[in-house]
């Protein structure tokens, strides 16, 4: 029973990542300089036109969470994509 239930939970966190994605808060990010993270992340997932706010590609993101972890003000944000 215990391996069962291990094993549920392993799948419902599979499950919860699949269907999880960063975006960039416009209500955290100042959008008045160059986007500090887009050097960081590694999959070149971010870009940013202008000063304007960053965008995260989804199809590239690896949900790795770097840029949550670099950003000062914590614009990147976890977010559930709907199916």
């Amino acid at each position: 029973l215990n391996e069962i239930k291990r094993i549920y939970f392993i799948i419902h966190k599979l499950k919860k990542k699949i269907n999880m994605s960063y975006t960039i808060s416009s209500l955290r990010c100042p959008q008045n300089h160059a986007c500090p993270i887009i050097r960081i992340c590694s999959v070149q997932a971010i870009s940013q036109e202008g000063n304007k706010l960053p965008v995260i590609d989804k199809l590239k993101c690896t949900d790795c969470g770097k840029c949550a972890k670099y950003c000062p003000t914590k614009a990147p944000q976890p977010e559930e994509l709907k199916n």
